[in-house]
């Protein structure tokens, strides 16, 4: 199994992975793009859930064979590195895996899921990894010219103003011009080029003033003015994203951590902010370098050949240490991670320690994760001192070329010696700021990826054939028809057909697992099924689920509350209009006492950090929102769970004396909420449609 003389594929386009554990994901979408089968992302996300802790390289095996793809997972070492065959999926530790995409010479191309593309030696690859790759076991070419996938999201730059950043650009780089007024003054007033010209020094001196005073003045106002409008993006973008993020599907938050969701999300939010400067600050930078470098040219050739010289070994020597460096951050950050949730987790399990007899052998796992955190922190430090000492060793090296240089030329003056050294200041500053540009650039070209993925696809034009239709009111029956509720998972509840009538009162029965959560989730129109259809009042067959959102509040486990008074968190967006039914609604389950007892009543703030009321209180809270929602159809999963018998007496009767549609999930059924049907998701046999009833018939019987 020899691949490494095989055709690499030119394509280097980097496919951002969703969540951390989804890395794995994203390096088989670049792996299969690479070898001639294509696999979209979202798909994979469908069909293989990722769990927490992410994929294993069995993991992965079992998804690309899965593609076609036969791979066999390798361990490499430092003198194996150079000849392993790429393209190949190298764990680097952890949960992360990135992409080894292409090889030119003892340099590797990587493609990181998390960070973008970077080139790095073959060998520093033992390093960076854990040393177990994934490779092809077959010799098949990977494609030559793939099709570039389509990005379903805008760019966050799409948003900037483009001729407002070209103005900007062009005062900035205006003001940045003065920096050369002054080699210009010693070079006019050493080389008396102004008498010539009838002009005294005094009056270049101050005409020079005066330029100066007037570029103070222009820059005061471009120091607000800049960021007034790199904001200015952020302002009104911003809240589109923000919306867009509220209204992704359910999946999509349930498989990422808060979080991380809003580490992006922020991240977002300051790329909006600082793109704008960043590429007026790349631009001027480069052309100010190239300018000095010119002038440096026009001073004296053989003294900017030197200079040319130290300032390309400037850049290669930053690029190296800058790939070795950020490969060192990442084991370091990783080794005190590692290190600070062991502690977290020992602190937290102080009494399973305590009486397991478990203090020393957890002493002597913090020594090795203690000894691993210190051990990176000191690679860090001792490679940046020799960045440090390579650096000052080209600056060393510059200065005897340019002693060497200026010897051979004679005689210069003190003006040329001047000159040259304000405009070599410059052209170093100039570098300095493009490489720092350019390194923020990449950040935020990274981070624009990401933000694409959060964000999700752009909405659909009104009027589109693609647009779903949106259900406002529910006048006769909801009719679902073969719901496979899960994909994969056998279930006797696959097939489900039903049929729900205006005003009825559903309850779902069975054990947990059976998929009353997620029953009540595609109704709500909150999660799709795996397959299946619905229709509303007689209407068309449709599978586009979310379209019943607006006629469903569904009540979980996971409701959370928000930043704002006890009265506004059971209304939310309702209107003060139905402050007396939502109070009332509150005494009917026993939250009477808890408003007299707060200190505003129901107008005390609270929120999901300072409740002001018991986990038992909360729940009722959900039941009294959904209960004063103004949408047709209400659904409750598992109301009464860990409440006290009276608590749960008062949640059923409230919830039977509603006048809407009802929809209820239990683990026994209840004969007090008043239910006319059950469900029973343990004991069902699939039918052909659903059958017609009064108030609502299963498709099948159990």
């Amino acid at each position: 199994m020899n691949n490494a003389g095989r055709r690499i594929n030119p394509y280097r386009e980097v496919i951002f992975q969703g969540d951390a554990p989804e890395c794995g994901l994203a390096c088989i979408a670049m792996y299969a793009r690479l070898m001639g089968r294509p696999a979209d992302i979202d798909q994979l996300r469908d069909k293989h859930r990722v769990r927490a802790e992410g994929l294993s390289l069995q993991d992965l095996v079992s998804i690309l064979d899965g593609l076609g793809l036969e791979t066999v997972p390798v361990q490499f070492d430092e003198d194996s590195a150079d000849a392993l065959p790429l393209p190949a999926i190298v764990h680097y530790g952890g949960n992360h895996f990135v992409l080894a995409s292409e090889r030119a010479g003892r340099f590797v191309r990587i493609l990181n899921p998390a960070t973008g593309a970077s080139i790095i030696r073959a060998r520093a690859l033992t390093f960076r990894s854990a040393g177990y790759a994934l490779i092809s076991e077959t010799e098949t070419t990977p494609m030559r010219d793939p099709v570039r996938e389509h990005i379903c999201s805008p760019s966050l730059f799409d948003a900037i103003n483009k001729r407002s950043c070209r103005l900007f650009a062009a005062i900035s780089l205006l003001l940045t011009s003065m920096a050369f007024a002054v080699p210009a003054l010693i070079q006019g007033i050493w080389g008396r080029h102004f008498e010539r010209w009838g002009i005294s020094d005094s009056q270049t001196l101050g005409v020079l003033a005066t330029l100066f005073f007037m570029t103070w003045l222009v820059e005061c106002w471009f120091s607000r003015a800049l960021p007034d409008f790199a904001a200015s993006t952020a302002t009104w973008r911003m809240p589109g994203i923000f919306k867009n993020l509220m209204v992704r599907p359910l999946a999509f938050f349930e498989l990422r951590s808060p979080g991380q969701l809003h580490q992006r999300f922020m991240a977002a939010d300051r790329v909006l902010r600082e793109h704008a400067v960043t590429r007026i600050e790349q631009f001027v930078a480069l052309i100010f370098f190239a300018l000095s470098v010119l002038l440096l040219f026009v001073v004296s050739k053989p003294l900017a050949c030197v200079s040319v010289a130290a300032f390309s070994a400037l850049g290669v020597t930053a690029a190296v240490f800058g790939q070795r460096r950020a490969g060192l951050v990442r084991h370091m950050e990783e080794c005190y991670a590692e290190k600070s949730e062991f502690v977290l987790e020992s602190m937290a399990a102080s009494h399973t320690i305590r009486t397991g007899e478990l203090a020393d052998q957890r002493s002597r796992r913090f020594a090795v994760l203690n000894l691993k955190a210190i051990r990176g922190d000191v690679a860090l430090k001792a490679s940046d001192r020799r960045y440090g000492a390579a650096l000052g060793l080209i600056a060393n090296l510059e200065l005897i070329g340019l002693f060497a240089a200026g010897k051979s030329l004679g005689n210069l003056s003190y003006g040329t010696i001047l000159t040259y050294a304000f405009l070599r200041m410059i052209a170093m500053s100039a570098a300095s700021r493009f490489s720092l540009a350019l390194i923020k650039a990449k950040s935020e070209k990274v981070i624009d990826k990401m933000a694409q993925e959060l964000v999700g696809r752009p909405p659909r034009p009104e009027g589109s054939d693609e647009t779903p239709h949106t259900y406002v009111a529910l006048s006769e029956s909801i009719v679902f028809k073969h719901l496979i509720l899960q994909q994969g998972a056998a279930s006797p509840s696959n097939g489900l057909s039903l049929l729900i009538n205006r005003r009825d009162r559903v309850g779902v029965a069975g054990a947990s697992g059976a998929g009353k959560t997620t029953l009540l989730k595609i109704i709500a129109g909150l999660k799709p099924p795996a397959s299946g259809s619905f229709s509303v009042d007689g209407g068309p067959d449709g599978d586009a689920f979310e379209a019943l959102r607006p006629l469903c509040y569904m009540s979980a486990a996971g409701d959370r509350l928000l930043r704002g008074s006890l009265i506004e968190n059971v209304l939310l967006e309702e209107g003060r209009e139905k402050r007396s039914m939502a109070l009332r609604r509150l005494e009917e389950l026993g939250l009477g006492e808890l408003l007299s007892n707060l200190p505003q009543g129901a107008d005390t703030q609270i929120s999901e950090e300072r409740p002001l009321m018991s986990s038992g209180q909360r729940q009722r809270l959900f039941v009294a929102r959904a209960l004063c929602s103004s949408k047709p159809v209400l659904l409750f999963d598992e109301p009464t769970a860990n409440l006290d018998i009276e608590s749960a007496k008062r949640v059923i009767r409230a919830i039977a004396t509603s006048d809407k549609t009802t929809i209820v999930a239990m683990h026994e059924p209840d004969p007090q909420l008043g239910i006319d049907t059950w469900i029973d998701l343990d004991n069902c046999s699939p039918g052909n449609e659903p059958r017609r009833g009064s108030p609502c018939t299963l498709a099948y019987s159990s």
